[in-house]
């Protein structure tokens, strides 16, 4: 019956892991579902909400993530994804006011907030099914329905119908963009501008951006835009009148006044690369970031002076700092020009498209490698390793728990489990100035998906290495890979890479018991090295015959 069934899962899971508190609710028909859970443990939890075993199941968004599971009722206790107080909010624009208050809040994307409403009442497995959303007042009640959902129609009495946001191509991210243009000259070698217009006008973003009134190539930001992009689209709304205060190839100024109110907004531009307006615009960010009263004013002086363009195209460009991404692969060492619209990609911009990372961490960690190799200073190895990692993540927005950093820490040195996944039971002075330790738990999943991000960053880090000619630092990064694989400290790797049936408890067993290479578990015979180590005479001989078989293999290395 359910009941049995329940008891079977319970057992599975405490057998998948020890440090597992799911057998328990299993037995009483309720678990929970996050990304932190061990795969193992994952595919229990779904095969028991699936075959209904489970009377209920508590889960983060990983509900929404395409898993199939048939949901009678779906309850969301919050639509915030998390509440800051306004000071520590940097970009405003993204976070939502609560209330009067001084805290505001990122609320649950809207395609989130209906995927995971959705899971309620799926076809073929339910004939009805509810979500509900939990409240504090009338007012979040009036703000959810507002936010998440729209009337059919358009009408006030329409029914409500979901609202959702509209798709995004990844291609609008900067780092997305320049790498898939990196990866496609990879593939190309030779590659013209033609070619990379082509590539990309097949591209969901091309089509996003088909409305924007900007030439494609300069929307895309494979050429470098001018004045004439800047101003495209630029309309001059009724009532509202541009003057030109200056206009010459030093500096451009005007200003936009609205003839009913007398409002009025003055804006200026330098060939120093100076740009300001009394709206409050200021400089970078793109032209996309511009206030449409520096278009106006632009737009302006092109229709008086069209010899001023060149001009304006060079105090646009240093203002508004408009990248072209084509420019930076070619000043970061990714691409060659070798023609006025031809270029080669270089054997550095084949590594790191081939190891695929963002040409910009590709070049953050060259910059770090070169000031690790001028200047090694007092900090070892693998705490700057760590620092790498974290301030790479930081520089793009991301970020892992230092409790992650600290288990792997551990982990590498050897601790066991019950450390490795509480590593603030046990400090490390090595990392307390770099990556202060919290109180935080780990979990086996978070720690293994950690573990798999720190070897991929101690792979790319030493490729990059190698490829500058930096043979020491290459050579800690690959011990360091190997050390997170194993979970061992250096002296380790020999024995626990190449004996079968030996991990790290076995292979310190080994090492304590006088075999620090091969060749030691070679030369000793199975009574006396389990006298030594108190493993099982049976166990010694399979290790004894793994080392007699074992054959030096030569290096062979692979970029990707």
């Amino acid at each position: 019956g359910t009941y049995q069934a329940r008891v079977e899962l319970a057992f599975r899971a405490k057998r998948a892991s020890k440090y597992t508190d799911l057998p328990p609710l299993l037995v009483k028909g309720i678990a929970y579902h996050h990304a932190g859970l061990e795969n193992v443990e994952r595919d229990l939890v779904e095969h028991a909400f699936i075959h209904r075993h489970l009377v209920a199941i508590c889960c983060t968004t990983t509900l929404s993530a395409g898993i199939n599971m048939p949901a009678r009722a779906v309850i969301l206790d919050d639509y915030k994804q998390f509440s800051v107080h306004e000071k520590d909010v940097a970009d405003k624009g993204r976070f939502m006011r609560n209330g009067n208050g001084p805290t505001m809040f990122r609320p649950l994307p809207r395609n989130t907030f209906h995927q995971i409403a959705g899971r309620a009442g799926r076809a073929g497995f339910d004939d009805t099914g509810t979500a509900h959303i939990l409240v504090h007042s009338r007012d979040e009640a009036k703000w959810i329905e507002e936010y998440y959902f729209a009337r059919e129609g358009g009408k006030a009495d329409g029914k409500l119908v979901p609202a959702y946001d509209p798709l995004q191509s990844a291609l609008s991210n900067r780092h997305v963009m320049l790498e898939q243009l990196l990866v496609f000259a990879n593939e190309v070698q030779d590659v013209t501008y033609d070619d990379v217009k082509a590539f990309f006008a097949m591209s969901f973003y091309t089509h996003q951006l088909g409305n924007a009134g900007q030439a494609m190539d300069a929307a895309l930001r494979i050429r470098h835009a001018t004045a004439r992009d800047f101003i495209a689209g630029a309309k001059l709304p009724p009532g509202k009148v541009v003057g030109i205060l200056e206009a010459n190839a030093n500096r451009v100024a005007g200003a936009i006044t609205d003839t009913i109110t007398q409002h009025r907004a003055e804006c200026q531009l330098t060939a120093a690369g100076g740009f300001s307006c009394t709206c409050g615009a200021k400089p970078g960010g793109g032209f996309r970031a511009a206030c449409d009263h520096l278009r106006l004013v632009v737009q302006e002086v092109l229709g008086r002076q069209p010899g001023l363009e060149k001009a304006l195209d060079g105090m646009l460009a240093s203002a508004l700092r408009e990248e072209c991404y084509v420019d930076f692969l070619i000043d970061n060492g990714f691409l060659d020009q070798v023609g006025d619209d031809a270029y080669h990609c270089t054997p550095f911009g084949s590594l790191v498209a081939r190891l695929y990372v963002y040409p910009t961490i590709a070049v953050f960690i060259k910059q770090r490698l070169l000031a690790r190799a001028s200047n090694p200073g007092d900090l070892p190895f693998e705490p700057w390793f760590y620092q790498l990692v974290k301030d790479v993540q930081d520089e793009h927005n991301a970020s892992y728990s230092p409790s992650l950093f600290h288990a792997a820490w551990h982990w590498m040195e050897e601790a066991g489990m019950d450390i490795v996944l509480e590593p603030a039971r046990q400090p490390i002075p090595a990392l307390r100035a770099l990556i202060p330790a919290t109180d935080d738990p780990v979990y086996p999943g978070d720690f293994n998906n950690f573990k798999a991000d720190l070897q991929r960053w101690a792979r790319v880090a030493g490729k990059i290495a190698r490829h500058l000619g930096m043979a020491a630092i290459e050579a800690g990064c690959n011990e360091l890979e190997r050390r997170i694989e194993h979970g061992v400290k250096a002296e380790l790797l020999p024995l626990v890479e190449n004996l079968k049936g030996v991990g790290r408890i076995r292979g310190r067993m080994l090492l304590r018991a006088g075999c620090k290479a091969i060749e030691d578990v070679q030369d000793a015979h199975p009574d006396a090295l389990s006298k030594a180590t108190g493993l099982p005479v049976q166990a010694c001989e399979r290790i004894i015959n793994s080392a007699r078989e074992w054959q030096p293999v030569e290096d062979i290395d692979h970029d990707d």
